[in-house]
């Protein structure tokens, strides 16, 4: 019986090709509509075709190939086992490794002398019981009714913190800020006796 194929594509494209060039190619060369676009480009294996010969498969992926993309074509023939490898079935529940396979485990030796059961309903730690935790009284506590406020106090604005009265005024625009007095400036210095020399 001759070997059949089944083609797969995962949105793979060649190298150097632009996924959009090549979606747009595909849609030309095999007549699809964006849906279908759509499920041939999730990225998923989607399954072209199947049951195809040799020669039905390779003009699948040369016209693929052609679209810039890149197809999948797998044998659907079962595979033989490897040479020298005899596999069998073995039923439910059956040993699957030999006798010369298994690893023996010692049974530990755990001193229980000192354990003992604790009656029905006890609760024990460290051999010592657990006393059980005090519970509030909740008898004065009552359920208010829905979209009751839960706080009735008035909410107080936290105090300013006190400022000091600053004596200040406001210059003019344009006034020195500093006022003090300054020190003349110094002579220019004397040039007369300069000269240029060509």
């Amino acid at each position: 019986m001759a070997p059949t194929f089944r083609l797969t594509f995962k949105a793979e494209v060649q190298p150097g090709q632009h996924p959009a060039v090549v979606r747009k190619r595909l849609a030309a060369a095999l007549q699809l509509d964006e849906e279908r676009l759509d499920l041939l480009f999730s990225g998923r294996a989607v399954i072209i075709k199947k049951g195809l010969d040799a020669a039905q498969a390779e003009r699948f992926r040369a016209l693929f190939e052609k679209a810039g993309a890149q197809l999948r074509v797998e044998s659907e023939a079962a595979q033989p086992p490897p040479a020298g490898m005899d596999l069998q079935l073995l039923p439910p529940g059956a040993d699957v490794l030999t006798a010369a396979e298994r690893v023996s485990v010692p049974a530990a030796d755990i001193d229980t002398a000192r354990l003992s059961l604790a009656a029905k309903d006890e609760t024990w730690l460290s051999s010592e019981r657990l006393e059980q935790p005090v519970l509030p009284d909740t008898a004065p506590l009552s359920v208010a009714e829905l979209g009751a406020l839960m706080c009735t106090k008035t909410a107080q604005a936290p105090p300013s913190p006190p400022v000091e009265p600053l004596e200040c005024d406001l210059a003019a625009p344009g006034a020195l800020m500093d006022t003090r007095e300054r020190p003349a400036p110094p002579p220019a210095p004397d040039t007369h006796h300069l000269r240029l020399v060509d």
